[in-house]
């Protein structure tokens, strides 16, 4: 099996779980529908940390103020990479807690939401943005944006390659995307742990990023990332891309 970032040959890590020797990327090879997974399976119903986020299926106010901090924070390194009057796209949304505070702060011409849960695309819709029902690949090709966010959104997709090929089709200016990493990018601080996709504990996510296999993927899809550093949600990797 190839490498979905560089096209090394994998090796077993352990069970269903592969490394490349050439980019150090780690893919966790679910077997299940991953989409009906993110649908119906991501979030409980009491939320996705902790009591109270999730109540009668509907999202309540508590989801958006745990989030507000980390949310607060990637709003201020965008701050960077935008302006008043751009069109902006956040795919994997969540509840619209982001999009909320970025309105906020941005006169914005457009400002719309992708995500897959029925409950967080109803509450995306209630915060008044308009909201489509899809993942990254199964959005129009015609429509494009000046600014595209993807938090902690592409390690949850199978085929990264093609999700980044269709992100430089819809995105005029640049993309802002964060992913995790087992350890941050100065081997520092907490560390996350690899468990078997296919032994009733799976996190959604098929893929680990290391830096270089995150720069592989980007230069094979002919974009150019002009930031890199750890990112908001540690560890992780943060970066501003743009098309080559």
């Amino acid at each position: 099996m190839n490498c979905h970032c560089c096209d090394g040959e994998y090796t077993t890590l352990q069970k269903d779980i592969y490394i490349c020797p050439e980019c150090s990327h780690i893919y966790r090879d679910y077997t299940g529908d991953s989409i009906e997974y993110h649908t119906n399976c991501y979030r409980d119903e009491e939320g996705f940390r902790g009591s109270g986020e999730i109540l009668n299926g509907k999202i309540t106010e508590q989801f958006h103020e745990n989030r507000k901090g980390m949310c607060t924070n990637r709003v201020t390194y965008s701050s960077s990479f935008m302006k008043d009057g751009d069109s902006v796209l956040d795919i994997g949304a969540g509840a619209g807690t982001f999009a909320k505070l970025l309105n906020e702060k941005f006169d914005l011409d457009v400002l719309e939401c992708a995500e897959l849960d029925d409950r967080l695309v109803a509450e995306c819709k209630q915060l008044g943005f308009k909201t489509t029902q899809s993942g990254i690949l199964e959005l129009p090709d015609d429509k494009e944006f000046d600014v595209i966010f993807m938090w902690h959104v592409l390690e949850h997709i199978q085929d990264v390659k093609e999700s980044i090929k269709k992100l430089r089709k819809i995105v005029k200016k640049r993309a802002i995307i964060e992913v995790p990493l087992l350890v941050a990018l100065d081997g520092k601080g907490r560390r996350r742990s690899l468990t078997p996709p296919n032994e009733g504990n799976y996190d959604g996510h098929y893929h680990y990023f290391s830096e270089r296999s995150f720069r592989k993927l980007a230069k094979s899809a002919g974009m150019r990332i002009i930031d890199l550093r750890e990112g908001v949600q540690s560890p992780a990797l943060l970066a501003a891309i743009e098309n080559d």
